[in-house]
């Protein structure tokens, strides 16, 4: 055989084989599907006051229910839905400051316990590209003004003040950016395993992403993120402006593209600015860890 035929050959095959075992990772979701996901997640914030420490743990658990509409070739819509929701926040020099728990009979003067209450069973619809970015959200309106309702606070400025603060929290931008980092692990094209891609999260927390096929079964498969993060977190009371990394690993079922389990760790430094004191700019640091679930 001529030699030059032979190394087209061997080139050609080694081509065939190379494509064969690239993977097209994306969300493969039928109308009617339903899934129950239980978000835990554990913050801890420590601010270096003089001598002495502050530091806040904030415990964050609640299930969401995703219930897939429809499936086009370029858009998944489905609805997504608050069905429990737990809020702790602790402190080393004031206790706790806040715990809610909406499976439990709430204080009709707790605020806050309402909010959360008011949250629940409330769908909101998105749309959603197969690569889990989220294109747009609609009905945060209704879920805000639900929420507002229900609270039973005649004074029409104090009513808007909490819903002006709830639409920084729950608005359609913070609600899909919150959405993005348990769906938006996917890359548009085909890839090898260890093959690398990129994408970014906005919002609060601002995030450059690096991702990975570690792994590819019938079953599962698994990817990986390490990202540089950049967290602004911002109210009445005090501004906090930190950079730091978070690692991501998910084990994704292979047929949907839906994952089983995602577990992700964020550290982070920087400085808070606190506004009721004179502007005080205090050193930061932050340690987190989350995990959701599919139930």
């Amino acid at each position: 055989m001529n030699i030059r035929i032979l190394f087209v050959s061997v080139l050609l095959l080694l081509v065939s084989i190379d494509t064969s075992a690239q993977e097209h990772l994306r969300y493969n979701l039928a109308a009617g599907e339903i899934y129950l996901i239980e978000q835990i997640a554990n913050q801890e914030i420590t601010m270096e006051l003089d001598e002495s420490e502050h530091i806040v743990n904030n415990i964050i658990s609640g299930t969401y229910e995703f219930e897939i509409l429809k499936n086009t070739n370029d858009t998944i819509v489905l609805t997504s839905t608050f069905r429990t929701l737990r809020f702790k926040t602790e402190s080393n020099l004031a206790g706790v400051l806040l715990d809610v728990d909406t499976e439990k009979e709430i204080d009709e003067e707790d605020i806050m316990a309402k909010v959360f209450q008011g949250m629940i069973n409330v769908p909101v619809t998105v749309y959603m590209l197969p690569t889990g970015k989220i294109a747009k959200i609609m009905g945060t309106d209704t879920l805000i003004d639900n929420t507002v309702e229900k609270l039973d606070i005649e004074d029409s400025f104090s009513k808007q003040l909490i819903k002006k603060s709830m639409e920084k929290e729950f608005g359609d931008e913070s609600l899909a950016s919150s959405i993005e980092q348990m769906t938006y692990l996917f890359p548009s094209e085909k890839v090898n395993i260890n093959d690398t891609w990129n994408n970014t999260y906005i919002g609060d927390l601002e995030a450059q992403n690096t991702w990975r096929l570690m792994a590819y079964e019938n079953e599962t498969y698994i990817v990986k993120g390490t990202s540089d993060i950049k967290m602004n977190v911002s109210d009445e009371s005090i501004l906090m402006d930190l950079i730091g990394t978070q690692q991501t690993e998910a084990v994704i079922e292979t047929n949907t593209g839906f994952f089983n389990e995602i577990n992700i760790s964020q550290k982070g430094k920087g400085m808070s600015t606190l506004k009721t004191v004179n502007d005080i700019e205090v050193p930061t640091s932050l340690k987190a860890t989350m995990t959701y679930t599919r139930n």
